[in-house]
């Protein structure tokens, strides 16, 4: 692999998103019996890409809200995911994510600092820019029942502050990004039904 900046290897792609998500996993089909992918788009347009993923999921509602604000445990929902960590904040609940991503031979890690909102059924972030590697960036979750099982909604924004190699293309970011999002949201599925502490 050649060698990278420091620069380079402080940054991200934006296939991090998810958050969430990212954030290196392989595209799994929308048919799969462990969930399915229900809409999956990526629209980029001045700088910024848009997620918008909805996906059925085989589980209970609450245990998959449980995992997804389990903010000292996300390193479980993706591999690309390397720390997790919620922050003390007088404000409300702050949480730090670290990602490492590689998009063919380029390999970038980032940080994510995000403000979050919580509901009953819903998980609103929003990135700090000052410490994050991202100018701006929110997310949605959103956790619905539906004919036994979960609809898991998924919104996100986000806007790099850093440069992306002209190599790696917009079509191949927004691929990486829905890859990312899709594996994701299978690996909380898998998760609400293994049900193993750690």
């Amino acid at each position: 692999m050649p060698a990278t900046s420091s620069r380079t290897r402080s940054v991200s792609s934006a296939a991090t998103a998810s958050g969430l998500l990212l954030a290196g996993l392989a595209l799994l089909s929308a048919d799969v019996q462990a969930g399915t992918v229900e809409d999956a788009e990526v629209v980029y347009d001045n700088g910024r890409y848009r997620l918008d993923l909805s996906m059925r999921i085989d589980s209970d509602p609450a245990a998959v809200y449980a995992i997804v604000t389990d903010y000292d445990r996300l390193t479980r929902i993706s591999r690309t995911i390397t720390d997790s960590s919620e922050l003390e904040h007088d404000a409300g609940i702050r949480r730090r994510l670290v990602t490492e991503t590689c998009v063919w031979f380029f390999c970038f890690e980032a940080t994510m600092v995000e403000d979050i909102i919580e509901s009953d059924t819903s998980v609103h972030t929003r990135i700090v820019p000052g410490p994050s590697d991202y100018r701006y960036g929110e997310s949605v979750w959103r956790v619905s029942a539906v004919n036994g099982g979960t609809r898991v909604t998924f919104q996100c924004t986000l806007e790099p502050d850093f440069w992306v190699p002209p190599v790696i293309g917009t079509w191949m970011m927004k691929r990486r990004m829905r890859e990312e999002a899709e594996r994701t949201v299978l690996n909380i599925e898998q998760l609400t039904r293994e049900q193993i502490p750690e």
